[in-house]
């Protein structure tokens, strides 16, 4: 059993390490997004070209 707890409270502890930076974009960039949307590329495209998360992107849609 106590092998167990210990397991489970390393995986735990990494997870919270390994907390993603916040990412922001400026305007500009949030309206060439949207743009680019407009005219029919996919939100994972432009997710990996902004370096971004692809649900950021979906949620300027």
């Amino acid at each position: 059993y106590s092998k167990f707890n210990s397991v489970c409270y390393r995986k735990i502890n990494t997870k919270i390490s390994e907390k993603r930076k916040r990412v922001v974009l400026d305007l500009v960039k949030k309206f060439e997004v949207v743009g680019h949307l407009r005219k029919g590329e996919s939100a994972t495209s432009l997710s990996k070209i902004y370096n971004v998360p692809r649900m950021m992107i979906n949620d300027l849609k």
